[in-house]
């Protein structure tokens, strides 16, 4: 019966198909694009850095106060903190799968607005809270090799990298006195050996190959070693001389937004020892 109604009027049934292409074509551009569902609860992270704080002083008068305030936050599951002993705290806040993520920053954002009285002025004060050094180098232990040397002795770059990276190691030493002790054991002692190589002569002594005819070879024997730059990729300089170039970031509570830049001409010296500097193998030369 519905079948013949459209046979026998044509017009009507191609116009009738005619809007419901037009309809589909109007629904496309709001239809959901998500293929699978929302099953990650969404997060939100609050970030407070109070320099010079220990752990506990930061749970006691950063994350403690903003956490107080959480609570009752509409969708809110459950919300953990983290306070480090470099004065920064990390407290994140998950909500309920499908939440609005905006509106949960939102919430979350008028929160710590209340809790931001009760915080340390250290932690609300606005400043200069990082500097990023443009073309400045970090300390490395340049190994310049010499390829004839090398070739002569049968020693490739592959054998001075694994002598290096095994003898320039920081390990455990382990305890004196400690448990299982013999009876009336009362003290422990830590032995403490030696770190990681510091002076190039410490890293000329690292031995290569123990073994054969020609006796020890050590890693002076076929490489030039000094106390340089980890990369000379890059450079700055103001009018000829050498110059850094820092970048200040103002420090908030919930995020940090880049200030300005400028060179600053500096007279650079390579100290004659490092603390702790990295170790790379140069080109060959």
């Amino acid at each position: 019966m519905n079948s013949r109604f459209f046979i026998e009027r044509p017009v009507f049934a191609a116009v009738l198909s005619i809007v419901i292409v037009l309809a589909g074509l109007v629904a496309l551009k709001i239809l959901p694009v998500a293929q699978y569902p929302e099953i990650a609860p969404p997060t939100v992270t609050i970030t407070a850095t109070y320099p010079g704080a220990s752990a506990e002083t930061l749970a006691k008068t950063v994350a403690g106060p903003i956490e107080e305030q959480l609570s009752g936050i509409e969708n809110l599951l459950y919300f953990s903190s983290n306070s480090s002993s470099n004065g920064q705290s990390v407290i994140t806040a998950t909500f309920e799968v499908g939440t609005d993520v905006d509106k949960a920053t939102f919430n979350i954002n008028n929160r710590v607005q209340l809790a931001t009285p009760r915080l340390p002025d250290e932690v609300r004060r606005n400043g200069v809270g990082d500097v990023q050094i443009f073309g400045a180098r970090d300390y490395a232990m340049r190994l310049w090799l010499q390829p004839d040397r090398m070739a002569r002795l049968g020693v490739t770059t592959a054998d001075i990298a694994a002598a290096v990276n095994a003898q320039n190691a920081q390990f455990a030493a382990g305890k004196i006195g400690a448990d299982p002790a013999p009876p009336g054991q009362q003290l422990v002692y830590t032995v403490t050996a030696r770190g990681r190589l510091v002076e190039a002569e410490q890293f000329g002594e690292v031995v290569v190959r123990a073994g054969g005819s020609g006796g020890v070879l050590r890693l002076k024997d076929v490489a030039r070693i000094e106390l340089g730059a980890q990369s000379y990729d890059a450079s700055n300089s103001v009018n000829g001389q050498p110059a850094i170039a820092p970048r200040p970031c103002a420090r908030s509570l919930a995020r940090w937004s880049a200030s300005c830049w400028c060179c600053v001409p500096c007279s650079c010296r390579w100290p004659s020892s490092a603390a702790s500097p990295g170790s790379c193998i140069g080109s060959l030369r």
